[in-house]
């Protein structure tokens, strides 16, 4: 009954998470070479890791994508569904079969994959880094 009271208030956090889709910085105004950054927040992440004995753990995450400029940040949430869709296949792919024997996820390894899938959906140059926010990690 606790799990499903906390999967229930986990979903509804990240319902409510979800609709602040935009642009949520406005960005610097540039000051003396100082360059723009602007963060598009993406909706929640929800992964299970399935291996040979089912639904071993879910996987939450929470991103932003940083860009230099609000060009760059529009394009961001124009492409954010496919971005998400990219996020979601990729990732349940390599936390189904590369996940390491201790069940920790690198967070190097996560980033280096989000930021690799960042780029072959919007092109190169456009995000500068892909900030994870929240990672949470909940065996079943």
């Amino acid at each position: 009954m606790n799990f499903l009271k906390t999967m229930v208030m986990a979903l509804a956090i990240f319902s409510f998470l979800s609709f602040s889709n935009d642009a949520f910085a406005a960005g610097k105004a540039a000051k003396d070479g100082e360059p723009e950054v602007h963060f598009v927040e993406m909706s929640p992440l929800i992964i299970p890791v399935i291996n040979s004995h089912g639904v071993t753990q879910m996987i939450s995450l929470v991103i932003a994508v940083e860009v230099d400029s609000q060009e760059k940040a529009d394009r961001v949430t124009k492409y954010s569904p496919r971005l998400t869709d990219a996020y979601l296949s990729d990732l349940y792919g390599a936390f189904s079969h590369d996940m390491p024997d201790n069940d920790m996820i690198p967070v190097a390894y996560l980033k280096e994959r989000l930021n690799k899938m960042s780029t072959k959906i919007l092109g190169e140059d456009v995000v500068a880094d892909v900030l994870l926010q929240v990672l949470q990690q909940r065996a079943t």
